[in-house]
């Protein structure tokens, strides 16, 4: 219980974080809301397994999509890829 308390502190911090450093968009909103939702709720198991399994599979595909950003990379075949594998 203690983890699922540190994890919900940490993605209420980071959503107010990035929404007053103004870098909050909406795959990030959207992925911090659908975790901090699933592990608030805990009313059953498997649905907090699955939000937590969600909120770590989609983290990568966050991460590539700003560091393509940073290269200039935004709107490229591998940009549409890590979009759609984000979704899938």
């Amino acid at each position: 219980m203690k983890a699922l308390a540190v994890t919900l502190s940490y993605l209420i911090y980071d959503t107010i974080c990035t929404i007053l450093g103004n870098h909050c968009t909406v795959d990030n909103a959207v992925h911090h809301l659908i975790s901090i939702t699933g592990i608030a709720y805990e009313k059953c198991g498997t649905i907090l397994v699955a939000t937590l399994v969600i909120t770590e599979i989609s983290s990568p595909f966050l991460h590539m999509r700003e560091i393509l950003k940073e290269f200039g990379i935004k709107d490229t075949d591998l940009n549409l890829l890590v979009d759609v594998s984000q979704i899938i």
